[in-house]
């Protein structure tokens, strides 16, 4: 792939270990991020390989094994010696264990898998029945994070990787530290967008490697893509005490087969809740406050069709052309913060959203329906970006159109009385003068415009919940949202880890 100033992704150079499954049995595991001050864990991890099957024949560790490899003495602290001991003995079984070089584990040398019966690779190839198979990390693929496919390259120079293991091994530890903090810290002002992979990236390397399918991990979510020329994509999330492997077998080797790849036990599927209703009616702000209390994404599906106006008056475009609304969408990166702030080209947009040629012009924008469609797949991906634990989405349609498969549909509902007297009230704390009864004319104008809108009409959800906001004060509203939220985060057979949905792993493992 080119243009755009993206870094371009490079294959593996020849010789990578081919592992070829036939009819045989594989495990795949990725981001366990073990360490030392977690010991617990490393012994979760060898307790769970030493459940492996007698059939198995490969075991795969896609990336990230440790939570920072910087040496081969590693393997001689006692907290590793569990996990040393596990891969030994899988090895010593005529297991073929392969570890993947991740972002945390680049260190890694042949020599050093070697000490635990393991090979050393970037990536590997799995012959199926239904076509070969490409197992790698995948942070090459997050090619919008330029600072970090900078570091990656220089990271992966032999020379330079030389000269970290000369130091000496206090010092590489205490480097691992500092960089594991400056990472975070990066990775958390970093729009969600530029975290994510860039499929076409993917597609190059499968043509490149001859396969129909890739799993990959990085990402920290569980999900299934179908990439052009009907390519496969499994992204697998990152491990944690209780999680199987992904397991390969014959009965899954079948690329045509929906069932391709399904890992054993439940789907890990990113959860999302929508909150729909008429202008006014308050589902912006409980939406915002809902995401908070729950630390999820926000999205504010109003606030992307103002942004793409923006951009269309911005350029001189014309708002009820739909071919060059559509021209401008496609030349644009538009994407948003975890808080709902929507970007357009490294650029935060607020109050530019809000002015009254953008007003104008917006439901130009959004009648267009191939407008609508694009756009609305440009949102449903924020549900698979990196470090994104779930996602509370408002708008008129986020649950019939945007998400319909969302988890818990919300329609927030209103008297038009009190949905003019909160928007008067906003005017007025915004120093505008105010009319109130022009304000429920206004409204009375949108509503009867809505209702005309189709499939985009606001209206209840099969399935979904009412929401009488009318008499509710704001934080009452919020408490029963999170009643009907709570069967999400706490399942009956969430176990001892659903006090923290996520893990503690979410995010990517820059």
């Amino acid at each position: 792939m080119s243009g755009g100033g993206e870094v371009r992704w490079k294959p593996a150079a020849p010789g990578q270990p081919a592992l070829e499954l036939g009819a045989v049995r594989a495990w795949l595991f990725t981001d366990l991020h073990l360490g030392a001050q977690a010991p617990q864990e490393i012994t979760s991890f060898a307790a769970a390989l030493g459940q492996a099957p007698a059939d198995l024949q490969a075991l795969v560790v896609m990336g990230d094994l440790f939570d920072a490899f910087v040496g081969p003495e590693q393997w001689e602290e006692p907290a590793f010696q569990p996990l040393c001991a596990a891969l030994s003995g899988l090895s010593g079984r005529g297991v073929r264990v392969i570890l993947l070089r991740g972002n945390r584990d680049v260190l890694l040398e042949p020599a050093d898998g070697a000490r635990a019966g393991a090979e050393v690779a970037d990536s590997v190839l799995l012959s199926t029945a239904g076509g070969r198979v490409l197992v790698t990390h995948g942070d090459q693929f997050c090619l919008r994070d330029r600072p970090y496919q900078r570091l990656r390259h220089w990271l992966r120079r032999r020379w330079l990787r030389a000269l970290g293991r000369a130091l000496p091994y206090s010092w590489r530890l205490a480097l691992a530290r500092r960089l594991r903090g400056v990472s975070r810290q990066a990775v958390a002002r970093k729009p969600l967008d530029v975290l994510a992979l860039v499929e076409p990236a993917v597609v190059e390397a499968l043509e490149g490697h001859g396969a129909a399918a890739a799993v990959i991990g990085h990402l920290h979510i569980a999900e299934e893509r179908l990439l052009a020329g009907g390519r496969r994509l499994r992204i697998l999330p990152a491990w944690e005490p209780g999680r199987p492997a992904l397991a390969l077998t014959p009965a899954a080797q079948s690329l045509e087969s929906p069932g391709f790849m399904s890992a054993a036990g439940p789907s890990q599927r990113t959860p999302v809740v929508t909150l729909d209703g008429l202008a006014g009616s308050g589902k912006s702000t409980l939406a915002r406050r809902l995401a908070q209390r729950l630390g999820w994404a926000y999205l504010d599906s109003g606030a992307w069709y103002r942004a793409l106006t923006w951009v269309v008056l911005a350029r001189g475009a014309d708002a009820a052309a739909e071919n060059e609304v559509l021209d401008t969408l496609s030349r644009i990166e538009l994407h948003c913060h975890a808080d709902g702030r929507v970007i357009v080209d490294g650029r935060p947009l607020q109050a530019e959203l809000r002015t009254a040629r953008v007003d104008a012009a917006v439901v130009e924008v959004a009648d267009h329906p191939r407008v609508r469609a694009a756009l609305d797949e440009r949102m449903r991906r924020l549900r698979s970006h990196a470090g994104v634990t779930g996602v509370v989405a408002d708008g008129r349609d986020a649950g019939t159109v945007i998400f319909p498969d969302a988890d818990l549909k919300v329609f927030v509902e209103a008297s038009r009385e009190e949905r003019a007297r909160r928007r008067a009230a906003q005017q007025r704390a915004a120093g505008l003068p105010v009319q109130e009864q022009a304000v429920l004319a206004a409204l009375a104008e949108r509503d009867a415009r809505d209702a005309s809108r189709g499939a985009s009409a606001p209206r209840l959800s099969p399935g979904g919940r009412q929401l009488d906001n009318s008499k509710l004060s704001e934080e009452e509203a919020v408490e029963r949202l999170l009643t009907w939220v709570a069967p999400l985060l706490h399942p009956p057979d969430a176990g001892a880890r659903a006090a923290d949905p996520t893990g503690g792993r979410a995010g990517p493992s820059h």
